[in-house]
């Protein structure tokens, strides 16, 4: 279940090649972090951000924090609010 507050989360499109939209919608603003971790679970993104009250959209083109280009694989988003965390899984298929 989602934590309270939170009361819509996925990523558009998925799979995706050059830039996906994570889209969540909260019941009120709070501090939240996105953080992106590959199939080992090693964080290769953390974004924190003040979100608004409604839809909050933050997009990912594939990369590290870092600007490093990551391989095609599985990825866990993870939106951390302040009553707890939801995750969603995106496919990045890096085009040849």
């Amino acid at each position: 279940a989602a934590p309270s507050g939170v009361q819509s989360f996925d990523a558009q499109p998925n799979p995706f090649s050059s830039e996906t939209q994570m889209r969540f919608v909260l019941s009120g603003p709070q501090e939240v972090t996105l953080t992106i971790t590959d199939a080992q679970g090693r964080e290769v993104v953390r974004r924190p951000m003040r979100a608004v009250s409604g839809l909050n959209v933050a997009r990912w083109n594939g990369r590290t924090d870092t600007g490093t280009w990551l391989p095609s694989g599985v990825y866990v988003v993870r939106l951390l609010t302040e009553t707890g965390s939801v995750s969603r899984k995106v496919v990045l298929q890096q085009t040849p």
